[in-house]
């Protein structure tokens, strides 16, 4: 070789060997990466429920919509209901706080949007309406719908909904406000949760049944039996929320016109008990005019 040449080469084996050639007759090793465990997820805290909530309740769970379905027959002592409440929880929870007067719940489960019905059990807590759901399981974060089957006595004081009797007939009425919905259905009844409602009531067919909206469709049940469904309300309180029940007479009145603030004439009409139908003329003829003077 000549010398020009061994010169070039000397550098350049200098260079490959300080770059980690591997000298002849020896083996290449290759370093495995630690393999770490995969971390063990994180526990979620799951709040106990601590002392029942006297004033308002808490707002891990909120209302959204309610699906109502009430049997009210007033010749009977009771009623009974299916409620559906949507609702949006939070944080994982394995309780739920709300309201229930005097009810005898039958079977309460709460389903996840996205997964299987969780039984729940159900307990009032105190004499004002105070309730909580215990979840068998916890219930995620999310959207939820409450189902609760229940029964309930009529009330006899003229609140919740209530029975009376005249001239041997038998009628259901409702007086909510201010705190007395949770008499007549499960739920959140504080002011400040305002949702839309379906309501749905099977009564008897030839009884009247109404409510904050018109009817929607009637359907014969057979044995003397109707379900009346009624359109969706706007979202409001539980305590706005009216029904009632029975052989009354319904008299119809000319629509209150649009004024100054509203564009839109409002259907009228009134409900009175059996035979009592024209003691409402009076009421009628001045309702526009006491309606204007609340709206101005």
């Amino acid at each position: 070789m000549p010398v020009a040449m061994r010169n070039l080469a000397l550098p350049a084996l200098s260079l490959l060997l300080a770059c980690g050639g591997t000298p002849e007759g020896s083996r290449p090793t290759t370093v495995a990466p630690a393999t770490e465990p995969a971390p063990e997820p994180t526990p979620v805290a799951i709040a106990e429920p601590g002392d029942p909530p006297l004033g308002q309740l808490p707002e891990a769970v909120t209302p959204t919509h309610y699906r109502l379905a009430l049997t009210v027959v007033p010749e009977r002592e009771g009623f009974s209901g299916l409620a559906e409440i949507q609702v949006q929880v939070a944080e994982p929870t394995r309780h739920i706080w709300l309201h229930g007067d005097d009810l005898e719940v039958a079977q309460a489960s709460v389903t996840p949007a996205e997964g299987e019905a969780i039984e729940a059990s159900w307990e009032q807590v105190d004499d004002e309406g105070v309730a909580i759901l215990r979840l068998g399981e916890v219930l995620p974060a999310g959207e939820a719908t409450i189902r609760i089957d229940y029964r309930a006595p009529f009330n006899t004081a003229l609140h919740g909904l209530y029975k009376v009797e005249a001239a041997e007939e038998a009628y259901a009425f409702t007086q909510f406000e201010a705190t007395s919905a949770r008499l007549a259905f499960p739920g959140f009844d504080e002011p400040r949760f305002k949702t839309p409602f379906d309501v749905a009531l099977t009564v008897q067919e030839d009884h009247v049944a109404a409510f904050n909206t018109p009817q929607a469709a009637a359907t014969a049940l057979g044995g003397g039996l109707q379900v009346v469904r009624f359109e969706t309300t706007r979202p409001m309180p539980t305590y706005l929320v009216a029904m009632a029940v029975g052989p009354l007479d319904v008299v119809e009145h000319e629509a209150i016109p649009p004024s100054d603030v509203r564009d839109v004439p409002i259907p009228l009409r009134g409900l009175a008990v059996k035979g009592k139908g024209e003691q409402l003329a009076y009421a009628l003829e001045h309702t526009a005019e006491i309606l204007a003077a609340l709206e101005s």
